[in-house]
């Protein structure tokens, strides 16, 4: 027999659970539209910084830098960005599934794989495992930290990876993160930085003139591709994170709904119970 004040108590803690979901997917949809407006304009930056790139090493240049170059790498380090938090369905494990398929493939053909992790999850997934971690990077993907200070964590990483790179610690860099293509789908991507993937598709012209020497120019465009890249790898993921969020919220909403409903008519049908068989009781005479 189902007691009715713990049946109403149910119902009414379900609602209040659906009150908070419902309050996170609209903070959740808030949050994804204010970040996804800065994934136009970082793309578009990336790829004017590629195309220079690009255009300098189709012309006869003295100076080429190795990281612009393609060659053979033995020693590879994967900068591995995830999120602060959950309430984000499959998108971490999905990601981490990814990478650590590809690297098991270069530890199979002997490389040495390092990782540096942008996120708690991403810490507290990959220190379970038998992998070299040079950073452990937390709050870079934080919708409550002012934006500049994102840039600022982004900077470190980057004079973090260009110094093990000089240093010959490493030899490629891949970076790893959830890519957003719409509310309902987001892709774990796995894309190399380092070295620059050259391609011949380039829509400005080849000829440029140089105010100052081209090393300094061109340690720059490095330096400048590698934040944008990881920038947008970050910002990619915040969204990303705030879409799934926001759907796995949606779908709490719909199952409290259901489950409400359900209690609901159990309540009614208890207390329908209950007063047929204080009716029967009347009729009896055996009160």
């Amino acid at each position: 027999m189902f007691n009715i004040k713990e049946i109403k108590s149910k119902i009414n803690s379900i609602k209040n659970t659906k009150k908070i979901t419902s309050a996170m997917e609209m903070i959740a949809f808030t949050k994804m539209n204010k970040v996804k407006i800065k994934i136009s304009s970082v793309s578009k930056y990336l790829i004017n910084i590629k195309n220079i790139m690009n255009n300098l090493l189709s012309s006869n240049l003295d100076y080429k830098p190795k990281i612009m170059s393609n060659y053979n790498y033995d020693k590879i380090i994967y900068l591995v960005i995830s999120t602060e938090k959950g309430l984000v369905g499959t998108l971490n494990i999905n990601l981490f599934r990814k990478v650590l398929i590809n690297i098991n493939k270069h530890i199979k053909l002997g490389k040495d794989v390092k990782l540096i992790l942008v996120g708690t999850k991403a810490i507290n997934f990959f220190s379970n495992f038998n992998i070299e971690i040079l950073a452990k990077i937390n709050n870079l993907n934080n919708n409550l930290l002012p934006e500049e200070f994102r840039i600022i964590k982004i900077n470190q990483v980057v004079k973090n990876i260009i110094s093990l790179y000089n240093s010959s610690i490493i030899d490629a860099c891949y970076l790893a993160s959830n890519k957003f293509i719409n509310v309902l789908n987001q892709v774990p991507e796995i894309v190399r930085i380092i070295p620059f993937i050259r391609t011949n598709n380039t829509k400005i012209g080849n000829c440029y003139i140089y105010e100052s020497d081209i090393v300094n120019i061109l340690d720059k465009l490095i330096y400048c591709y590698i934040e944008s890249s990881i920038y947008l790898g970050v910002l990619n993921n915040l969204t990303s994170e705030q879409a799934s969020r926001m759907v796995t919220m949606q779908l709490a909403k719909n199952s409290c709904d259901n489950l409400t409903k359900e209690l609901e008519l159990i309540y009614n049908q208890t207390r329908q119970n209950n007063i047929t068989q204080e009716l029967n009781e009347i009729i009896s005479g055996n009160i």
